[in-house]
């Protein structure tokens, strides 16, 4: 196959950046190879994330960051400074293009970065001004969700006070910490824990009963996000996803750019902020968890509203149509 059927996906997943960007570019990678196109990851990927890369699409193929494959579309899904999104990498972008027909940039951050202008830039964080180059595609429609994968009718499982999904930690500390803050305030609350493939091992405290259960490499992520009354997480794909079905979300960040995005979601009236992991943050999520309680319905309305769940559709169309241009 000529290397005009390459489409190359520059990413990370491991410890560091957390399992976001491979989660979102194996849905898109899934799509391309349906229609025909090979599908090749370049980058740092520890061994569970692989193993989940790999379970959900048995035809992407590896190869390590540094090594330049010829392509018809590089997409580079980079967080080069797992601390800020808006840091991208010059010599990446530059190395990339030499060997692609396109280079298409998805970007995480909040402001549309500088950039030549032959890069296509993606972003999908609701904040709107002006472009700084015309090959934008920016906003809500390109929030990484895909409908698809939502099931017409979702098994009538039965409901739980809360979906923990906090993924890019270091250690299961951070979920233990507000499993209990949810404990202390409800000792009869189900909860439901979404692990992360980038986390090793497995949490503890999931084993003080049954009210308490631990996922991980699921299928999908729909059935849990339908099953819960709230949703706890730190930002990613998972939140746009939740609000996607409706969910009632709380972001609690544990970097400075997921607290500001969590901020910026719920001054869009999307959902409700915890800000961070600093003194306090119990205080926060209770207020929250009470506010849901009283007008959580008008949360889900405009949650619902504003994301439609097609935005990995766009992106794989996007690339698939420079591909062949």
């Amino acid at each position: 196959m000529s290397s005009e059927k390459n489409i190359v996906f520059r990413l990370d997943a491991n410890p560091s950046v957390g399992f976001g960007h491979a989660a979102r570019c194996t849905k898109i990678a899934k799509r391309l190879v349906q229609a025909g196109f090979r599908c090749i990851f370049s980058g740092d990927f520890s061994e569970g994330a692989k193993e989940a890369i790999f379970n959900d699409n048995k035809d992407i193929k590896f190869v390590t960051g540094s090594q330049q494959v010829d392509c018809a579309v590089c997409l580079m899904d980079l967080m080069v400074d797992s601390e800020d999104p808006e840091v991208i990498d010059p010599q990446e972008i530059v190395n990339w293009t030499s060997c692609s027909g396109q280079l298409i940039f998805i970007h995480s951050g909040l402001w549309v970065p500088a950039v030549p202008r032959n890069v296509v830039v993606i972003g999908y964080q609701p904040r709107f001004h002006d472009f700084p180059q015309s090959d934008v595609y920016w906003g809500p429609d390109f929030a990484p969700i895909d409908r698809s994968e939502i099931r017409s009718n979702l098994p009538k499982s039965e409901r739980v006070d809360a979906l923990v999904a906090l993924g890019g930690a270091p250690d299961w500390s951070v979920h233990e910490r507000v499993v209990n803050l949810l404990k202390r305030l409800n000792p009869d609350a189900k909860i439901n824990v979404l692990g992360s493939p980038v986390i090793p091992g497995k949490p503890n405290f999931v084993h003080s009963g049954g009210d308490i259960k631990f996922h991980i490499g699921v299928p999908s992520v729909y059935p849990l996000l339908s099953q819960a009354e709230v949703v706890i997480a730190s930002f990613g794909n998972l939140c746009y996803e939740a609000l996607h079905l409706g969910a009632k979300l709380i972001v609690l960040g544990q970097k400075k750019f997921q607290i500001d995005c969590g901020n910026l979601l719920a001054e869009k009236g999307y959902c409700l902020s915890a800000g961070g992991l600093n003194d306090g943050f119990d205080q926060r999520i209770s207020d929250c968890l009470r506010i849901l309680a009283g007008n959580g319905d008008q949360f889900s309305t405009a949650g619902k509203k504003a994301f439609d769940g097609c935005g990995i559709e766009r992106i794989a169309s996007l690339v698939a149509e420079r591909a062949i241009a």
